[in-house]
């Protein structure tokens, strides 16, 4: 996808031109967690590469996905988030949608902390997440929302955290104020003092 971006910026003679990334949707049968989703993994890496490549947005997609059909059939809604998203991003208006991004996750005293790029509001019921408590070994974990953080009390231990990591996530993901689920990730988790 880097390569894809920067091969277009030079082909076109715009080295700063603006990409709008829709993460993949949901597809196929619904499960909690499946460790091997490739489908999920290639949502993470759309996420990586947008984090790394300058001028790139992202925009989820979970909640438009079709179970039977790779081509969602909800486009107003993905057309109305990635129109917020240019308004923000390339015209600077205040009041349109942002994402909200999951930054990193580490370990406090009381808590494993995952760090969100803005708050969301309190979702329905807790985010649900999967850590790695050892290697291949995932466990299923409830975090609640605080600010612009997940907070998941008396956690184990854990390698990584993941969430919405499958090719069609049973667990509902969390929505930004726009309306936007919060997109698949899958984040190191790092102790308190290297945080």
């Amino acid at each position: 996808l880097r390569a894809l971006v920067a091969d277009w910026r030079s082909a076109w003679g715009r080295p700063a031109w603006p990409f709008f990334i829709v993460q993949l949707p949901l597809f196929g049968t619904p499960a909690a967690h499946d460790p091997d989703s490739a489908w999920a993994a290639l949502r993470d890496a759309q996420r990586q590469a947008v984090e790394t490549t300058p001028d790139c947005h992202l925009v989820a997609a979970l909640d438009v996905g079709d179970a039977a059909d790779i081509h969602p059939r909800r486009k107003a809604a993905l057309g109305r988030r990635l129109a917020l998203r240019a308004l923000a991003a390339v015209y600077r208006r205040p009041r349109a949608a942002r994402p909200v991004r999951a930054l990193s996750a580490r370990w406090t005293p009381d808590a494993l902390v995952v760090r969100l790029s803005a708050a969301l509001p309190p979702p329905a019921s807790p985010v649900v997440l999967h850590l790695e408590t050892a290697p291949d070994v995932w466990t299923r974990s409830e975090a609640a929302v605080v600010g612009k953080q997940l907070h998941v009390s008396a956690a184990p231990r854990a390698l990584r955290v993941r969430h919405a990591w499958a090719d069609h996530p049973a667990d509902t993901a969390p929505l930004t104020a726009h309306g936007e689920p919060l997109g698949t990730f899958e984040l190191a988790v790092r102790s308190s003092r290297s945080a």
